[in-house]
C-alpha cells in the first residue's frame, strides 16, 4: 500500500507507542491505582494496534514490531526508573 524507501529495523512506530503510551499509563495508574487495570489494558490495546496496523500496510516486517516493542520496553524501563529515583532523591514515597 505504501512505498517506503528507508531503513525500518526496529519500527520506530512501534518503539515510540511503547515508551509514550506506556509512561502515560504507568503515570496514571499511580495516580488513580483504583482503575490501573483498566489503564494498562487500554494501553496495551493501543500499543498492539499500532503494531499491527505498522504490519498491515506493509511498511514493517514483525520482526520490526517486535524489536520496535523491545527497545522500546528497554527504553520505558529505564524512563520510569529514573522517575522513582527522582522521587526518591525528592523525600517521596515510592509505591
Amino acid at each position: 500500500m505504501i512505498s517506503e524507501k528507508s531503513f525500518s529495523f526496529p519500527s520506530g512506530h512501534a518503539l515510540g507507542s511503547m515508551v509514550l503510551y506506556g509512561f502515560i499509563a504507568y503515570i496514571l495508574a499511580t495516580y488513580y491505582p483504583q482503575f490501573s487495570r483498566l489503564i494498562y489494558v487500554l494501553a496495551v490495546i493501543l500499543i498492539v494496534a499500532i503494531g499491527i496496523s505498522r504490519l498491515y500496510l506493509g511498511v514493517y516486517w514483525p520482526t520490526d514490531v517486535i524489536a520496535g516493542y523491545g527497545v522500546g520496553f528497554l527504553w520505558l524501563m529505564i524512563c520510569i526508573t529514573v522517575l522513582k529515583l527522582q522521587k526518591f532523591r525528592q523525600g517521596k514515597l515510592l509505591e
